[in-house]
């Protein structure tokens, strides 16, 4: 892990005119880099959002994230893939423009450990499953247009329609996401490393 704080970091991203010192932003993002945390404190916004850019648009694009509970704190959240806001003393700005809020820096284990896990198992079997659905939906209804002549006479009625996409849209999306935990949460969150 990494722990800067912003008089350290105005050396870093605004050197002198040295060339010595020009080098000074490259050394640290490679350090960044190597990290895998790195904890920015006592830094004005614009900083925050100054390294979440940089580390986002290097070589690989990694995926940052970050974390803040004040209204210092949303030009970083805003900035990086993934915004958790924390609901706390400083307001609630923070929480709002984030993508995910939780009401106290201890949720947010579980929030990325147990969920996180799960949201990633989940979306991966229902991207597969939404395009089979589709594929299942549409493909009577292009083959029929070629035996009836391209007229655009429907093969399903409307009631159809609507009871598929109701029974085959909604229901087994609701039941996957209430039901499918291939691994407990106790055990996702006592082992990072399932994640």
């Amino acid at each position: 892990g990494l722990i800067i704080d912003g008089s350290t970091l105005s050396l870093i991203l605004n050197p002198s005119q040295d060339s010595s010192s020009s080098n000074y932003k490259n050394i640290f993002l490679q350090i960044c880099l190597k990290c895998t945390a790195v904890l920015c404190c006592r830094m004005a916004p614009l900083q925050k959002a100054q390294i979440v850019r940089m580390v986002k648009n290097t070589k690989g694009s990694p995926i940052t994230l970050s974390v803040g509970d004040g209204a210092n704190d949303v030009s970083m959240i805003l900035e990086a893939h993934v915004g958790i806001g924390i609901k706390g003393k400083e307001g609630r700005q923070a929480s709002r423009n984030s993508d995910y809020a939780v009401p106290k820096f201890k949720h947010l284990r579980k929030l990325l450990l147990a969920h996180g896990h799960l949201y990633y198992v989940r979306i991966a079997h229902l991207v597969q499953y939404f395009f089979y659905k589709n594929l299942c939906f549409i493909l009577p209804q292009f083959l029929y247009q070629f035996f009836c002549g391209f007229s655009q006479q429907p093969l399903y009625d409307a009631a159809y329609l609507t009871m598929y996409n109701i029974c085959f849209t909604s229901l087994p999306i609701l039941a996957y996401s209430l039901l499918e935990q291939h691994i407990n949460i106790d055990t996702l969150t006592s082992d990072p490393q399932l994640y």
